[in-house]
């Protein structure tokens, strides 16, 4: 008789999804992609006293809701009426965690936990409130079996663990690309991310910086035909199926990454890490990271040397210092090289849905994924 593979229940605010990016793309890689574990999201809601959903709708809510982890909770008779698993699956972003945490103690099954963003569990509360939030996610933390933590940076704030485990985003299967030369002398840029709140002022000063420079710069993603100004070699190309992603970014020479400078997003960007940067690793491309130094993937491209960065809010200085990287073929071909010997070794999809699959099997207290 064929063994049955572990249940595991996905409980999350973030689902998988292959058309997403970050927390959404890493859980159909590591969940749904591959069928090491059978997975079934589970559908819930949480109840709340209607004294306290009142005071959560009124003038206090921002006070109120600070003490999320103490008043909201799963239905007990659901749980019950459902198939007990072997072990819970969350990401530590919404109060849809919490409802993880009541699950795992019900059934009493390890809860595994990613965490990709600092201090995402509660939102829309007041900043005196703040350390409740931090408490609250610390006490998933220190209730998970398994903590995937996205960064060094993150998992040093959280706290010493027996089961926190350094674990990137999944990039997509691909074959590393060999470095080579770019097919124009003008180099051509590339952006895709999200091109609205913070990032828009950012993206209009890097398009000012590129229309007066020997270079074409393409942006795609949410919002980027919001972004003003027309010129002949700035194209902005809105939101691209796989179809066009995929030709736009065989376009291109340089692939970016921006972190915006804005100081209430310090928290985030010293703890999380972008996928893209993972995903773009193994594509024989220079990489251009434009962000704040404490950002860890300024970090990481100091300590590895993956990455041509620039620290400086200043739009122009990034784009002069890329063109002379650019330039010069041996200094960006040894960007390209490190940044592909990455992408094949600790950025590689294989090594890193190894170490997720080796944790689980862990937390679950077995030698291996398949039971007698």
């Amino acid at each position: 008789m064929k063994s049955k593979k572990p249940l595991l229940y996905l409980i999350s605010k973030i689902l998988p999804d292959p058309d997403k990016t970050g927390g959404e793309i890493a859980l159909y890689r590591h969940l749904v992609e591959r069928s090491d574990f059978q997975v079934k999201t589970l559908p819930t809601s949480y109840s709340i006293h209607p004294i306290i959903r009142e005071l959560e709708d009124g003038r206090f809510r921002t006070y109120i809701r600070g003490f999320s982890y103490y008043y909201i909770s799963i239905s007990k008779s659901f749980l019950q009426s459902v198939t007990r698993p072997n072990a819970i699956v969350t990401v530590a972003h919404g109060r849809e965690c919490l409802l993880a945490l009541q699950a795992a103690k019900f059934w009493r099954v390890p809860l595994i936990t990613f965490f990709h963003d600092w201090g995402e569990v509660i939102g829309d509360i007041h900043p005196r409130l703040q350390f409740l939030a931090d408490r609250t996610l610390k006490k998933v933390y220190d209730s998970s079996s398994a903590a995937f933590c996205v960064s060094k940076a993150m998992q040093e704030r959280l706290g010493p663990h027996p089961g926190a485990i350094l674990l990137p985003p999944i990039p997509s299967t691909t074959t590393c690309a060999p470095a080579k030369a770019p097919a124009a002398s003008v180099p051509v840029l590339f952006y895709s991310g999200y091109c609205g709140g913070a990032y828009y002022e950012m993206l209009n000063k890097l398009i000012a910086a590129c229309s007066t420079s020997p270079v074409r710069l393409q942006i795609s993603g949410p919002h980027s035909d919001q972004l003003p100004g027309t010129f002949d070699n700035v194209r902005k190309l809105g939101f691209l199926d796989r179809g066009a992603y995929a030709l736009a970014f065989g376009d291109a020479d340089i692939l970016l990454v921006l972190l915006n400078f804005v100081p209430e997003n310090v928290r985030h960007f010293s703890t999380h890490f972008p996928s893209k940067l993972v995903e773009y690793c193994s594509k024989g491309k220079l990489i251009g990271i434009w962000g704040p130094s404490y950002s860890t993937a300024v970090q990481w491209a100091k300590e590895t040397g993956g990455a041509y960065f620039y620290e400086k809010d200043d739009a122009q200085g990034f784009v002069e210092g890329l063109l002379s990287v650019f330039s010069y073929v041996d200094e960006r071909n040894r960007y390209i090289q490190r940044a592909a010997e990455i992408g094949r070794d600790e950025f590689s999809p294989e090594q890193i849905h190894a170490k997720f699959k080796q944790a689980v099997t862990k937390a679950l207290g077995r030698t291996s994924l398949d039971t007698p």
